[in-house]
Order: C-alpha cells, then structure tokens, then sequence
C-alpha cells in the first residue's frame, strides 16, 4: 500500500499541490454523488431516440454511460491532472435526441457516427493548437462570467431538485410549495452544510448529502422518484448488461452527406463552448489559473474531452464534457486528477450495484448545487461592471447560461455581443482576429 500511495502522490503531484490521497477520495466521492443522476437520466433521454423493435436498450444506455464516465474522468486525470469528472452532457444528449433523431429524422446509428466525427474533429484542431487559441482569444470578462454564469446554472438546477422552483405555464417558472418534503429536506441539508463549511469540517458538503438521505428514509419523504425509501427489494448486487447492440453501430457511410455536416458542426461548438465555459469556471474556482488568467495544461484538458467524446459515438453514447459538479469536488479538497479517476471508477463500481446508488434522491444533491453554485458565482466580481464593453456581453453570459439551459448558447450570446460592442465603440483593432471568425461561427450556430 504504501509503494501505491508513493506512486500516486507522485504521479498526481498530491503533495505538491498541498493535498493528500484522502482529501482526494474523498472529492471524488463527493462529485460521485453530486453527479450520480447522470447514470439514470442520460439513458432514459438517449432510449427515446436508440430504440430497436421489442428490446429495452435502458440497460445497455446505463452501461455506455458508465463506460464514457470511466474513460473521460481518468483521461483527464492521467492527462490534464485535474479534478474534472467527464460525463455526457445534459444539453448534449438532449440535443442527439429531440433535435438530431426526433427532430431531423436523422437515424440513431448516424448521429452517433456525427458524435464520433465531431470528437475526431475536436482531437485534430487540439492537436494543431487551435482550440486553446480561441479560448487565450476570449477576453477575460467573459471568462469569469462563465464561471458566474455557471454558478446561477447550477443554483437554478438544485432550487428546481428541491421543487423550490417549478414550472408555470404563464409566467415560465414559478415558487412551488415550500411546505412539502423536498424543499424542507433541501433547507435542512443547506442548514447542516453551511454550519459545517463555517465550522471548516472536512467533507462538509460530502456529510451534508448522506444527513438528507438518511432524513428522507427515517421520515418516509416521497423524494424517492415520487414515493417513500422502498427498500432495496430488488438486492444490492446487479452484474451490467454489455451493449451488445449499441457498441460500434454507428452509421459512418450514412454521415458523410452535407446534410449531416450540420450537424457535425452543431455538435462541435456545443461541445466546444461547453467544455470552455465548465474547465474555465472549474479552474476559477480551483484556482487552477495562472497570473494571465490562462489554464496550464488547457490542451490536454481539451484532449481527454475530445477522446471521451470520440470514444463516445463509438460505445453509442452522446458527446462527453467535462460536469460543473466537478466544482463539489473542488470545494471539498480536491486539487488533482485523482479526483477526477476515483468519480470514474466509482461509476464503474455503481454499474454492479446500482440499487445502492439509486439510494441517494436528487433533494440529497440540491443543497450541494447550490452552495456550489453560490462559490462559483463569486467569480462576477472582478468584472468591471462601470464598462459597458464589458459589463453587458458578461451580463448577457451570466443570465444566458441559466436562461437558455446551455453553457455553449450563454458564451456565444457573450462573445457575440462583446464583438458587436467593441466595433461600434471604435474600438474593432483591439479586438483579437480570432473573435471575429469566432463571432460569425456562433451566429451560424445560434441561427442553424
């Protein structure tokens, strides 16, 4: 045990970075948990669109989701050395679903080939040194606004958890009943992790998630997906199912046409802004940074997301990148790609006993998003809100990313306007060439 501790201290620089092993762990237990839905809604949102006659693709799903968790986290362990889980992203496998098969009738089979050219495409322009020049090209306004931008995303996903928010049909959205069982465990939780935070007790957020779930079993809340803890009658150990008829479908042939090229596209710069907008705001908040405002080792980090996402479409998954959960991680501790390789293998873990997982309710994790999210949130601060050249292409990234539910529609509304601003100001030689090319990119992107 310990020539394995030497190695991983020195392989992750642990020590270094004034960590150790157990604080580690313990973050990647902590974004584990904060993440764990991922395992349940990413295959029920891909099963709508991969569907084949009289078979129950649900378990496969869960088994590629898994897999691209494992493979994504400890890339960008091994490469990047930071506490970055990868995970296929919300917006990412909505957008395979009911825009690319639902809503363009593309098959299933080809939209997964797009999700894997599109990762091929993302490894080429990181190896070439384009994609970290376009992210040293984006000011650094809009850089901490994405991490503020973030930090409202994840507060709004926890209030909705909690059922603190909810949907209106006139007014969008809505106060729900704060007498019920979830917003009153939310409360509770946001209770207990903030006077252990204030107390400075290690795991704070991770001890705040386990108080909730054993609140809502011992008073038999309806938090359990509508109904009261039922028990774990159908066992603790569950071997996965292999993915049998969704490993290696993809349609190549079907996706080399100029109609599918779109969607290559699309599935590029959302995937692009996304993994910017989330290593940016992780990094503000890890403090990762350097005194200019840029991320060491950005293009390894770019890399582990453009093989996770290559790797992918080849196990018939949506496009990976890197969680803003990762923050709960970071706020417990977690400074290196250990961090990010223990999320990865848990999930592996939670393949074989899943009915345990499922233990924790989404109103467990809905304090931590949003204490995290009020961390992050934070980073709005350094912006100089006396200038309107930066102040509103932020304010437009900040309100962007929670309002339209995308961290890619967010910082393209922010460099759009940050462009348009500085030309009619007078202003257009300072700005960075690439923004300009960058600018007509996301136009396309919005308007397609």
């Amino acid at each position: 045990m310990k020539q394995l501790a030497h190695w991983l201290d020195r392989k992750f620089e642990i020590s270094r970075q004034g960590s150790n092993i157990a604080t580690e762990c313990r973050a990647g237990f902590t974004t584990f948990l904060t993440m764990l839905y991922i395992l349940i809604v990413n295959p029920a949102i891909l099963s709508k669109a991969i569907q084949i006659p009289g078979l129950d693709l649900f378990p496969e799903l869960m088994t590629t989701t898994a897999f691209v968790i494992l493979i994504g986290s400890c890339l960008m362990g091994f490469l990047a050395n930071y506490p970055f889980a990868l995970a296929p992203g919300m917006g990412l496998n909505a957008f395979f679903t009911y825009s690319v098969v639902l809503g363009m009738g593309l098959t299933w089979e080809t939209a997964l080939a797009s999700v894997f050219l599109g990762g091929l495409t993302f490894i080429l322009i990181t190896v070439s040194g384009l994609r970290t020049m376009v992210v040293h090209a984006i000011p650094n306004c809009l850089k901490k606004a994405s991490a503020a931008g973030i930090g409202l995303f994840l507060g709004l996903l926890g209030f909705i958890s909690a059922g603190v928010v909810v949907h209106h049909d006139t007014t969008l959205i809505t106060l729900g009943d704060l007498t019920k069982d979830a917003p009153l465990l939310t409360a509770a939780g946001l209770m207990i992790m903030v006077a252990l935070l204030l107390r400075r007790i290690p795991g704070a957020i991770l001890l705040g998630i386990l108080s909730v779930t054993v609140l809502a079993i011992l008073c038999h809340s309806p938090v359990f997906n509508g109904s009261a803890f039922p028990g774990l009658n159908q066992g603790i150990l569950h071997l996965p199912v292999w993915p049998t008829h969704v490993l290696g479908a993809l349609d190549i042939k079907g996706a080399l046409n100029l109609t599918v090229a779109g969607v290559i596209f699309s599935f590029f710069f959302v995937s692009l802004f996304d993994a910017f907008g989330s290593i940016m705001a992780l990094s503000e908040r890890g403090r990762f940074t350097n005194e200019n405002g840029q991320v060491p080792r950005l293009s390894r980090a770019f890399m582990a997301d453009a093989a996770a996402t290559t790797f992918a479409g080849l196990v018939g998954c949506s496009a990976a990148t890197p969680f803003a959960e990762s923050a709960a991680g970071i706020e417990e501790g977690g400074k290196t790609g250990l961090t990010a390789v223990v999320v990865g293998c848990l999930f592996l873990v939670a393949l074989f006993f899943w009915p345990i997982a499922s233990m924790i309710p989404a109103v467990a994790t809905a304090p931590a998003l949003i204490i995290v999210g009020a961390m992050m949130t934070g980073a709005c601060k350094d912006i100089d809100w006396g200038n309107f050249r930066e102040s509103v292409p932020s304010f437009l990234t900040i309100l962007g990313i929670p309002l339209t539910y995308s961290i890619a529609d967010g910082v393209a509304l922010g460099v759009i306007s940050y462009v348009i601003i500085r030309v009619l100001s007078g202003e257009a030689r300072t700005i960075h060439p690439v923004l300009y090319i960058l600018s007509v990119m996301l136009c396309a992107m919005l308007v397609l």
